[in-house]
């Protein structure tokens, strides 16, 4: 079969994504926690302040459904609690334990050494184009309707 070079980039961007997904579980599996339970506590472990599961939805770009259930398997293993909000009682703020902070950090050492591994063979300038290539490309998917 042969594709238009639109098709064949975003089958490319589609692939290596998947394939970026599928190797950072292969690496995190041996500590217990998968990709999404990465990207999750790194969402909460970068913010200034404690986020609601709203801000943290958002922030990863998954449904809120998918993000309870991850809020609850990281709550059930001691890595984050979730308190009432001061103002609104509604409202969950999620924020890392001491547990939660240190296994971050230890995920961190081994997603930096894997990014390390996938990115070494590429110069800066070409990083840096493919980086705004593929912010305009997901500038562009926001706007489809």
């Amino acid at each position: 079969m042969t594709y238009t070079p639109e098709e064949s980039f975003t089958v490319s961007v589609q692939q290596a994504s998947h394939a970026w997904r599928r190797a950072l579980d292969r690496r995190l599996r041996d500590l217990g926690l998968g990709r999404s339970g990465w990207v999750t506590l790194t969402a909460i472990a970068r913010a200034n302040a404690p986020l609601s599961q709203i801000e943290i939805s958002s922030l990863i770009g998954v449904e809120g459904a998918t993000m309870v259930t991850t809020l609850d398997r990281l709550e059930k293993t001691g890595l984050i609690q979730r308190d009432a909000h001061p103002s609104d009682r509604r409202v969950k703020l999620v924020s890392l334990t001491h547990a939660g902070l240190q296994l971050h950090r230890e995920l961190k050492q081994v997603v930096d050494v894997a990014r390390h591994e996938l990115l070494s063979g590429f110069a800066d300038h070409e990083m840096a184009l493919a980086t705004r290539l593929l912010e305009r490309m997901r500038e562009a998917a926001e706007r489809i309707r």
